[in-house]
């Protein structure tokens, strides 16, 4: 919960009544913004998290296909709110 309040997407109260709620309507809250809050920043390759982890970083061709896979998935992650996420179905 403190890694999510730093962000500024939840509040906390103390006492009697208190608890933690939502900073912000649900349809405002980025699904990427909470996984980063909590965990950092979102690399579906660890060359893309760290450029100096890989001294073929500038040669590579796969790189670029990482590069583009994580942008897509990004926006996906930046476009759906927690809001899209309670209101989902469940699929079997």
């Amino acid at each position: 919960m403190r890694d999510l309040g730093k962000a500024g997407l939840v509040r906390t109260a103390r006492g009697f009544g208190g608890g933690v709620r939502l900073a912000r309507p649900a349809r405002q809250v980025s699904l990427r913004a909470v996984i980063e809050a909590m965990q950092g920043p979102v690399a579906i390759y660890r060359c893309l998290a760290k450029e100096a982890d890989c001294p073929q970083a500038q040669d590579c061709r796969l790189r670029k296909v990482y590069q583009r896979a994580q942008q897509a998935m990004l926006r996906v992650m930046e476009r759906t709110s927690l809001e899209d996420l309670i209101q989902e179905q469940p699929t079997e």
